[in-house]
């Protein structure tokens, strides 16, 4: 009978051990896509939009077109 309590311990622990190992997976799939939309895109953004007025002052500033 004592086994019986012992392995069904190791079981439920087992089983929380699971559950716990999905919400950290699921945290750590989540966390990046998270870190992309909240930080990697707008530096993105801003980046392409530094560079594109870089490109316009650069290349499309009449005083170079003589």
């Amino acid at each position: 009978m004592f086994g019986g309590a012992a392995s069904c311990n190791l079981y439920i622990s087992g089983r929380v051990t699971s559950f716990h190992l999905i919400i950290l997976g699921t945290i750590i799939w989540a966390f990046p896509i998270l870190a992309w939309n909240k930080v990697v895109c707008p530096l993105l953004s801003i980046i392409f939009a530094l560079g594109k007025m870089a490109f316009i002052t650069l290349y499309e500033n009449p005083i170079n077109h003589s």
